[in-house]
C-alpha cells in the first residue's frame, strides 16, 4: 500500500504546446547513447502538432511518499480528480528515506 505524506503545489506557469515541444527535444537532445530519442521526439511531435498555440498548465509539484509510489500514476490520479487529463512532465528525486539526493 502507498502513502502520500505530503502533495505541495510549488509553481503553476502557462506555456504553449510549441514551447512544451521545444522544452522536449532539448532535454532529450542531451541525451548520448541509443534511449529512443528520435522515436520519442517524433511522438511528442505528433501529439502536439494539432496543439502548437493551445495553452497549456504546467504545474511544478513536491511529493513526499512512501516506497513504491508511482509518481505517473499519481500525476493522473491529481488529473482525474481536477477533471482533465495529466501527466508527469518531469520527475527529479530529491530524497530517498533519510538520504537527500
Amino acid at each position: 500500500e502507498i502513502e502520500i505524506f505530503d502533495l505541495k503545489l510549488e509553481e503553476l506557469e502557462i506555456k504553449k504546446g510549441k514551447e512544451i515541444l521545444n522544452d522536449v527535444e532539448n532535454r532529450i537532445k542531451k541525451l548520448s547513447g541509443d534511449f529512443r530519442q528520435e522515436e520519442i521526439i517524433n511522438s511528442w511531435k505528433e501529439t502536439l502538432k494539432d496543439f502548437l498555440e493551445q495553452e497549456f498548465v504546467v504545474a511544478e509539484c513536491i511529493a513526499d511518499v512512501s516506497s513504491g509510489t508511482y509518481i505517473r500514476v499519481l500525476s493522473e490520479s491529481v488529473g482525474e480528480r481536477l477533471n482533465t487529463q495529466s501527466l508527469a512532465f518531469s520527475i527529479e528525486r530529491i530524497q530517498i528515506g533519510e538520504y537527500k539526493i
